[in-house]
């Protein structure tokens, strides 16, 4: 993760400035910062083979979970291809691509087995 230069600046600010150097005068501070989380799936690209390309990003520390949204009734005869992995369709039309441990920035692929034309996939990513 690329951190801004005005980041660096305070926390090189902050430890420039001498423990003792407030320590008789009572004062203090706390310095304290919110990172709004963001989840996306971005950049998708459709290759010849007929694999789809895309960006998943997501910066929770706990990680993300990535889901395949299909109709139920395609869930017997579809099968996808995750980042090299084959999997069934769930049945309830809602199929789990990747549970990720932690934050992560990936490009992946997906494949469907019956042709990415022939069944309609919708892609979510949620934070664990």
């Amino acid at each position: 993760m690329r951190v801004r230069p005005w980041v660096w600046a305070l926390l090189v600010g902050c430890a420039a400035v001498p423990a003792d150097g407030w320590a008789g005068d009572g004062r203090s501070f706390t310095l304290r910062a919110v990172v709004p989380v963001v989840c996306s799936i971005d950049g998708m690209t459709a290759a010849a083979d007929g694999r789809l390309w895309f960006d998943e990003f997501c910066n929770v520390a706990q990680g993300y979970r990535v889901y395949a949204h299909h109709p139920p009734a395609t869930a017997a005869v579809v099968r996808f291809r995750y980042d090299g992995r084959w999997m069934r369709a769930d049945p309830s039309g809602v199929t789990l691509l990747a549970d990720e441990p932690t934050a992560g920035r990936h490009r992946r692929s997906l494949e469907i087995e019956r042709g990415l034309a022939q069944v309609p996939v919708t892609l979510s990513i949620v934070p664990r």
